[in-house]
């Protein structure tokens, strides 16, 4: 496998290819475009993935571990065996992506952007289930 360290990939566009057996510690991904692509045992170890897309990309194997995946767009992708560990999820778009099984609980989701159908069988603490209950619209007493 591949390991990039303390790699700043704002000047380097990596739209044309899958990524597979790769790790990433310490680097930056933000605003690359992985759209229609394969991603497979990949891990993003205290990376910053800000505003990132993988729609409709498929993601297998993949760890995030202590990352900034702000504003990243996984609208429409599949996701299968995914772990997140300590990782910023705020307003990151979860549309027609099931997230069945995926654990979020150690993560901040504040205004994550899903549809119902997406959060089936979500993994998360407490605190994050009143802010899914707020963008709902729901009222709580």
């Amino acid at each position: 496998s591949s390991i990039f360290n303390n790699i700043n990939f704002n000047n380097i566009k990596l739209d044309n290819v899958d990524i597979v057996d790769v790790i990433f510690n310490n680097s930056d991904l933000s605003n690359q475009v992985f759209d229609n692509k394969l991603l497979s045992r990949v891990v993003f170890n205290n990376c910053k993935l800000l505003g990132t897309s993988f729609v409709n990309s498929n993601l297998k194997d993949i760890k995030f571990n202590n990352s900034n995946c702000k504003y990243i767009n996984l609208f429409s992708s599949s996701l299968t065996n995914i772990e997140i560990i300590d990782s910023t999820f705020n307003e990151t778009e979860f549309i027609k992506t099931n997230l069945k099984d995926i654990d979020f609980s150690s993560c901040n989701i504040e205004r994550i952007i899903f549809d119902i159908d997406s959060l089936k069988g979500i993994k998360i603490n407490v605190l994050q289930a009143s802010d899914i209950v707020r963008l709902l619209e729901v009222q709580i007493k």
